[in-house]
């Protein structure tokens, strides 16, 4: 069937191999890409999804000032400063995302982005948000991927300004995201 679909008939050349041997090689270039394909990783590989919850950080923040004798330990400070530190890395890096979807013309997408990931609601699915957006669900997960894919660049361009060296930009990398950037 793939011969007659991609026409590789018309593309048989007598003068450069046998028939057989010309099929021998699609069959082996078919099996070749699926077997690729059958052991390919899709977005995200086996990543876990993590909702950024904005409105709940901001909501523990808005609750009150923090009491530094109510901290048993200096290790839970420590533990605040870092959640703090990237909760604000994170708010920069959406409020750029933010600018430049409405730049490009791609406030749709970063609302999807906004409601699926920055709400956390955890209920939700990508049918859902096709249907209140008025798309295919392909295009909704089109658009998450672009968007988490752009935050994760500006997020990591926000970091590597505020990081005194590459050493230090690669472990607060590996830090926030788990990974080592490319």
């Amino acid at each position: 069937m793939e011969l007659l679909e991609r026409d590789l008939f018309s593309k048989f050349d007598p003068a450069k191999s046998r028939l057989r041997t010309y099929l021998r090689i699609c069959v082996d270039s078919f099996a070749c890409n699926a077997e690729k394909a059958a052991h390919r990783q899709k977005r995200g590989g086996n990543a876990l999804h993590v909702a950024l919850d904005f409105e709940a950080a901001e909501g523990e923040l808005n609750a009150g000032t923090m009491d530094p004798a109510a901290i048993p330990s200096p290790e839970s400070l420590e533990e605040f400063f870092e959640k703090e530190w990237v909760r604000s890395l994170f708010t920069l890096a959406v409020a750029d995302l933010r600018t430049m979807c409405e730049t490009r013309q791609k406030l749709t997408a970063f609302q999807i982005f906004e409601k699926y990931d920055l709400e956390g609601e955890e209920n939700i699915s990508y049918a859902d948000l096709a249907q209140s957006f008025g798309m295919p669900v392909m295009d909704v997960t089109n658009a998450l991927a672009w968007v988490r894919r752009e935050f994760r660049r500006i997020a990591l361009e926000r970091l590597r300004e505020i990081c005194g060296s590459e050493e230090e930009f690669q472990r607060e990398a590996r830090a926030v995201f788990g990974v080592t950037p490319k």
